[in-house]
């Protein structure tokens, strides 16, 4: 490994350790200060509408620019809207609700600037060959570290207070910071100026997908897989108190159980790719993915609950891994920022449709919505299977 690449790993791991502790603050912070549990759901969707709105514009931004340049100007963006609550509070001013939208909102348009630069920089770092390993690593490291800096934000929390798990929150921004600029540029050609231009590229973002079929099997595959975890955070919590008859103690382990499998096999198709090239296997996960979560909605027992949530986030974890293992060899270095956000707003599409499903859909149980989704996936992993395009060469 070369020490450009530990260093985005290491970037890798504060910007998920980011992700862990931000997801429990603004979920806590969002409760505390509303006493409306749908206020978390609603705050969390605000990004997603950014997404589907303005993603496929600043992916092509993403693409013009130094990709170094663009996660150091997100990370900061995401770093200062993060602590804003820290220095809401040493002002003497009462956090409302309004506060942690408006930070929702700035950091999205952070996010927006980073997410595909950051697979842009991970391609000029690693062959296309290798780069379903590093993709498999990637995500391992980004489970694991979320799960810590979940569990790790809720102790902040608890010993120290709300307003300084936001400023460790946003410190940890200003760590990627620091180890992307030990990074090499990831400089791409200069593309013509003009506003003519622009609109050029942001159509051709759309028409690549149109041009490798296998693109929109990959963007499908895991935008799915993605509705699993988004599912899991809205339904969990009401399907282990209202049908498992369980606590806040059996809801703690029983997602762990979800990061616990994810974490896990990640590491082994790592191991695995090495001697397997596996394609096709993401679309096989992502039909596991729907049985074990249809399998899920029949479940009470505690022990159960945990075991299978765990393979759900093993076939989760799977699944996403070789979709985005193979999306980041057949994608053009320089169309990444433009690919990768199409996918995002594909995903935030499906997000805003899960998160808000138990409002729409309230006739139904967790139970119902659960078993539902999952044939659905099962369905959709058997289409892709079947149907999927002859796999391209790398960098088509």
């Amino acid at each position: 490994m070369t020490r450009q690449l530990s260093y985005f790993y290491v970037a890798m791991l504060f910007s998920s350790l980011f992700r862990g502790i931000s997801i429990v603050t603004v979920a806590w912070g969002a409760l505390e200060v509303s006493g409306s549990i749908a206020a978390t759901g609603q705050i969390f969707v605000i990004s997603h509408l950014i997404n589907v709105v303005l993603g496929p514009g600043f992916g092509t931004l993403n693409d013009r620019m130094n990709r170094r340049v663009a996660v150091i100007l997100g990370q900061t963006i995401v770093g200062l809207s993060t602590a804003s609550p820290f220095v809401i509070w040493a002002a003497g001013i009462d956090l409302q609700l309004w506060h942690l939208a408006v930070m929702a909102f700035v950091s999205a348009f952070g996010f927006l600037f980073s997410t595909g630069s950051l697979d842009g920089l991970l391609q000029s770092l690693v062959p296309a060959e290798k780069r379903p390993q590093a993709a498999s690593l990637t995500n391992g490291i980004r489970q694991g570290a979320m799960v810590a800096g979940a569990g790790g934000g809720g102790y902040v929390i608890h010993l120290l207070g709300l307003p300084v798990a936001f400023l460790i929150s946003g410190l940890l921004c200003f760590a990627v910071i620091f180890c992307i600029a030990l990074l090499p540029p990831g400089q791409l050609p200069k593309k013509a100026r003009g506003y003519a231009a622009f609109l050029g590229e942001l159509r051709d973002g759309f028409g690549y997908f149109r041009q490798l079929p296998e693109l929109k099997s990959l963007a499908l595959a895991s935008a799915l897989c993605m509705s699993v975890g988004q599912l899991s955070n809205a339904l969990l919590p009401g399907f282990i108190k209202t049908i498992a008859e369980g606590g806040s103690d059996l809801y703690g382990l029983v997602d762990a159980g979800w990061s616990v499998g994810g974490v896990s096999v990640a590491f082994l198709i790592g191991y695995l790719l090495r001697r397997y090239a596996m394609r096709g296997g993401e679309y096989a996960l992502l039909a596991g993915l729907g049985l074990t979560s249809a399998l899920f909605s029949f479940l009470n027992a505690p022990i159960l609950l945990v075991v299978v949530h765990g393979l759900m986030g093993a076939a989760f974890s799977g699944a996403k891994i070789l979709a985005d293992g193979r999306l980041l060899q057949i994608c053009r270095e320089d169309m990444m920022g433009r690919v990768r956000a199409n996918v995002q707003m594909a995903t935030s599409l499906m997000g805003i449709f899960v998160y808000l499903s138990p409002t729409y859909l309230a006739g139904f149980t967790a139970r119902e919505l659960y078993f539902g989704w999952g044939v659905v996936l099962v369905l959709a992993g058997v289409a892709l299977l079947t149907t999927r395009p002859k796999s391209l060469p790398v960098e088509a």
